[in-house]
């Protein structure tokens, strides 16, 4: 018997990236899991790969922004698969217009030096980062504590960032050349490594952990 049977699993941006090694992984381990996002072809693809061995997968088209779009997803998660366990907020964008898996948004130039890239930086391109990953990641987390109070369970809330949160880079162009050097393991970390920290949080191993940040980042923060 899987770490997670008999619980359900909720994932922002579980179409691709981290958000989708989440999902496999918890249904490797016997959740029955959401997969929430707006990218509509990518999210019903996921689920529909979930599915096949076996295992249960529902596809939600969610926009993080929308506090309405919250609110219904962990309605759904409750109403159509019993109940919500675990929520993993992984949806987010690098700049404006950005969807992983996504052709960028036609006529937007994206600047290669990243100097340019904070002087020429309008003030809606920063609201729509902001609005994903940070008020995104707050009506996701609302949402899910407002839901999980309401039931009988309790349950875990995971959120995921990037390490620029605590030590911001130049600028994305530059960012994987300006980050593996200063990486002690000397390679960038993979999906599956940041889905089994996850994996953990949402398990029964770690009830004893609440509020905590874990970097799994190659020894970035021991130097």
């Amino acid at each position: 018997m899987g770490r997670l049977a008999g619980k359900v699993a909720l994932v922002t941006g579980g179409a691709n990236g981290i958000g989708r090694a989440c999902c496999e992984r918890f249904v490797e381990e016997g959740a029955a899991v959401v997969v929430a996002d707006l990218l509509e072809d990518a999210g019903r693809e996921t689920a529909s790969s979930l599915q096949a061995p076996g295992g249960r997968a529902a596809f939600v088209r969610y926009d993080a922004t929308s506090p309405d779009d919250n609110r219904a997803v962990m309605r759904h998660a409750v109403d159509e698969l019993g109940s919500l366990d675990i929520v993993v907020t992984a949806a987010g964008i690098s700049h404006a217009g950005y969807r992983s898996g996504a052709a960028p948004a036609q006529g937007r130039e994206i600047p290669l030096d990243p100097v340019a890239r904070f002087t020429e930086l309008s003030v809606q391109e920063w609201r729509e980062v902001l609005d994903v990953n940070l008020t995104g990641t707050f009506l996701a987390v609302q949402s899910a504590a407002r839901t999980m109070l309401a039931g009988s369970r309790g349950g875990s809330i995971i959120t995921i960032a990037s390490i620029a949160a605590k030590h911001p880079e130049a600028g994305t162009p530059a960012y994987g050349a300006q980050f593996v050097g200063q990486v002690p393991m000397g390679r960038m970390g993979t999906p599956d490594e940041v889905a089994n920290v996850a994996l953990f949080l949402a398990g029964d191993e770690s009830s004893y952990f609440t509020g905590e940040i874990l970097h799994p980042a190659g020894g970035f923060f021991t130097g």
